[in-house]
């Protein structure tokens, strides 16, 4: 069965290139800014894929814009302003587009092949990858809405499980012992300092060939 990966960073292209698999969704090189979004997005998945996107400016309220101190990922390789679309309540930027309509052409496009096809899609999310500044309430609360999705999940966590977290089968929590000790210091794109994407796509390839393949 042919897979595919939804991921609320880049993270997921890390996986394309280590199973060699053609884009099949449409939701490549963009980034979810809002980690209780990304969770809910993903437990809500086909109901946000059946609307229609809407462009418009960034949220100036978001708990990004205010923790990021502006609205725009900030990174030199990434030219501002870039397409920000809407899926009913979830903001999506696409970091790596400059046109809205080009955009909006491949995302059709993948769209389809990831609806008429037999695919297999597995939703990542990593602790290193969280936007936000969360408490560890409000991170217990997003890794359950995550886990709520029907496709299969996997979640790289910094600190082990919450007791209160139920695991069905279709999810997969690596506890990721290296990451333990990291303080959560935030380069100033507001990524955390001790992420590496690399590194999150070859524990996912583990994983899947370990038991989602």
């Amino acid at each position: 069965m042919e897979l595919t990966f939804i991921s609320n960073t880049c993270s997921g292209y890390e996986l394309f290139k280590l199973f060699n698999i053609q884009y099949n969704n449409p939701f490549i090189g963009s980034l979810f800014v809002n980690d209780v979004q990304y969770a809910k997005f993903c437990s809500k998945f086909d109901y946000y894929v059946s609307l229609k996107p809407v462009f418009k400016n960034p949220d100036t309220q978001s708990i990004w814009a205010k923790e990021n101190k502006g609205v725009w990922y900030k990174h030199n390789a990434i030219k501002t302003p870039y397409p920000v679309m809407y899926l009913d309540d979830i903001e999506i930027h696409w970091i790596h587009e400059t046109s809205a309509v080009n955009l909006l052409d491949k995302y059709n496009k993948r769209l389809e092949r990831l609806t008429k096809r037999n695919i297999k899609i597995i939703m990542i999310f990593s602790e290193s990858e969280f936007l936000n500044n969360n408490s560890f309430n409000n991170r217990t609360d997003i890794i359950t809405t995550f886990f709520n999705s029907r496709y299969n999940t996997i979640f790289l966590g910094k600190t082990k499980l919450c007791d209160k977290i139920q695991l069905k089968s279709n999810n997969i929590y690596k506890f990721i012992q290296k990451w333990k000790n990291q303080d959560n210091i935030r380069l100033s794109s507001h990524i955390l300092i001790f992420n590496n994407q690399p590194f999150i796509g070859k524990v996912c390839e583990e994983i899947i060939n370990d038991h989602l393949k």
